[in-house]
């Protein structure tokens, strides 16, 4: 492993994007919550560039890469919320890395980048997500960066006959 660096993706990253989150969907479909079917579906080369695009310029809407070289070895989504009165609130989605990468502080440092650049976003007072309640790593690390449970949110998903509940966690800012 070299050294790892993180930018914010933008639409010449589509290509590396999509396939790095289907690789993701295939491996673990239960980090990702969707199939590759699914997500594959709804997150074609289009839909994705035009997203990227939406994003363009936009400090409260952005997806962090994390790059071995020109390998993509994590992503992180972070977008604030519109409506007035919730845009207090930014979420955290799309939190994966390679299996290859995994337990080498990758995802930390997403989340460091990620606060870096939260602070472009005035007004920001609170950043949650959502996190499997058996995903006991990816807690420990949302725990010792600073988030706390607010919610627990039973069997929202239903792998064969396993239901899993997912954790609320925010952080305040």
């Amino acid at each position: 492993m070299g050294k790892i660096t993180f930018r914010r993706l933008d639409e010449s990253d589509v290509f590396l994007y999509r396939e790095f989150i289907l690789t993701g969907c295939r491996e673990t479909p239960l980090d990702v919550g969707l199939t590759e079917k699914e997500w594959g579906a709804k997150n074609t080369y289009k839909a994705l560039e035009e997203q990227f695009r939406q994003h363009d310029n936009n400090p409260g809407c952005f997806i962090l890469g994390a790059y071995d070289g020109n390998k993509m070895v994590g992503t992180l989504g972070f977008t604030r919320n519109e409506p007035i009165m919730r845009r207090h609130i930014a979420w955290i989605w799309g939190v994966q890395v390679d299996s290859q990468y995994r337990n080498q502080g990758i995802a930390k440092s997403l989340f460091k980048e990620m606060l870096i650049r939260s602070r472009e976003c005035k007004g920001l007072e609170q950043i949650r997500l959502k996190v499997r309640s058996d995903n006991e790593k990816a807690i420990k690390v949302y725990q010792s960066i600073g988030f706390q449970f607010i919610a627990k949110e039973p069997g929202v998903l239903k792998w064969g006959d396993r239901y899993i509940d997912q954790f609320w966690m925010m952080m305040s800012l």
